[in-house]
């Protein structure tokens, strides 16, 4: 799979001097600087493959536990194996609605009709005061616990009511339609292992294990914000030559969506002072999530915001198209993921590089994305010299690929539900292909 974190990968690095334009005025020779720490080694200009097992490899789990009210443990993952505190079912209880009773008062129903006196009637909720004796009955509903006396329940349907009084023409055999004391789970038994994540699956066993709290890995801090001179926030008047920002926005939801709870910082301009200073502010973030200016523009600053920072190298540009400019790095504690400034591109970078991110910190297998395949509905006609991540809509068994397809444009983002992996050196797509691809909605 290519997007497991399972595969753990340590790599050296090697040097390599490059040159590009400076952002800064008197560092430059000719109009140009060496970036001696932008190495071309095994972590720079990496495939896929590479750049995820780096990240499961230098990206360690979160190792803080805290306590927290089951009711608010949706997403959590446990850090420690669940027991049940008590039986479940805590009592002998009828599965349906009915009569309890004794089988060998019915052995001799079918060669003529058995009547038995109703002593009591219990409801889910209360224990019967009443116990089923030789020739007596008790009415209940399901859930209630079974009176002593009973070993058997009759459902409504197959009995004659007559007052106090039900008429059986058919026997019953000891334990039919009976619900044992812990035949469903028994005290001490793991109901949930650690690791599990707590989800709609879980909740009902958890719940009724009799846990209120649940002992759970902390959720990642995380932080978001995009870079720009040119952007200003939504909702703002636009000036000459500015764009509102809608990085920060699609960063937040897609975490949010994805179970975490990001801090949403908003826009910075292109400072690198800035820029680093926040960074530095953030030291206590597990995840730092950027946006713009990591390829290799006058204002793309995070090369040298990583060497003011004294950044150590995950991975630094990977071989996919969009988004081939995408950094991974750490500062500190935190891991700092730099995106493309192209809303497509980050949105691309974020599935392929920051979940995998997020499952290695949290332990959660399930923020990867799925695999999938397809048959194409339209054609694709663009040659991929590189491996290529194409936003397409999901119809059935089919999928149709957008009219445009920059990684600036954002139009058609919204109707997109799976990327098309086109593997490199592809010559277009043709409808009818069967074309292998990844799910991006949050499970």
């Amino acid at each position: 799979m290519p997007f497991s974190t399972s595969t753990r990968r340590r790599t050296t690095a090697g040097p390599l001097k490059f040159l590009r334009q400076s952002t800064r005025g008197g560092e430059t020779e000719g109009n140009m600087r060496n970036f001696a720490k932008e190495r071309k080694d095994d972590r720079t200009g990496v495939d896929l493959e590479t750049a995820l097992a780096l990240i499961a490899h230098d990206v360690a789990p979160i190792a803080e536990t805290e306590s927290i009210p089951l009711a608010e443990s949706l997403g959590r993952i446990l850090c420690e194996d669940v027991h049940a505190q008590g039986d479940l079912p805590p009592f002998d209880r009828s599965p349906l609605d009915g009569y309890a009773l004794r089988s060998e008062d019915t052995v001799s129903a079918g060669e003529v009709s058995v009547v038995l006196s109703v002593v009591d009637t219990v409801h889910a909720g209360r224990m019967g005061d009443v116990p089923v004796t030789r020739g007596t009955a008790v009415r209940l509903m399901t859930g209630a616990p079974i009176p002593s006396g009973a070993d058997c329940v009759v459902p409504f349907e197959r009995v004659e009511e007559d007052g106090e009084t039900i008429r059986l023409s058919r026997p019953l055999a000891r334990h039919q339609n009976y619900c044992f004391r812990g035949e469903d789970v028994r005290r001490g038994a793991v109901v949930v292992r650690s690791g599990a994540r707590a989800d709609a699956r879980s909740i009902g066993v958890l719940a009724s294990s009799g846990r209120g709290t649940l002992r759970v890995f902390r959720r990642p801090r995380i932080a978001v914000f995009s870079t720009g001179d040119e952007l200003v926030p939504a909702g703002t008047p636009l000036g000459p030559g500015s764009i509102h920002d809608s990085n920060s926005l699609i960063m937040e939801f897609a975490l949010r969506a994805l179970g975490m709870a990001p801090t949403n910082l908003g826009c910075l301009p292109d400072d690198e002072g800035r820029v680093a200073e926040l960074i530095r502010s953030l030291s206590d973030h597990d995840l730092i999530v950027t946006s713009g200016g990591v390829s290799a523009g006058d204002k793309d600053i995070f090369h040298d915001v990583l060497d003011r920072l004294g950044a150590e190298t995950i991975f630094r540009r990977v071989r996919v198209k969009p988004g081939t400019p995408v950094m991974v790095n750490r500062v500190g504690r935190s891991v700092l993921a730099t995106l493309s400034g192209n809303p497509f591109a980050m949105f691309v970078n974020l599935q392929l590089f920051v979940r995998p991110i997020l499952a290695a910190l949290t332990g959660d297998s399930g923020l990867l994305l799925q695999a999938g395949s397809a048959e194409m509905e339209n054609d694709y006609p663009k040659a991929s010299p590189m491996r290529r991540f194409l936003r397409a809509t999901l119809r059935g068994p089919r999928v149709r690929a957008p009219e445009g397809d920059s990684p600036g444009m954002i139009g058609n983002m919204a109707d997109s539900d799976v990327l098309i992996d086109i593997p490199a050196g592809n010559k277009g797509l043709r409808a009818g292909e069967t074309v292998r691809l990844w799910h991006i909605r949050p499970r």
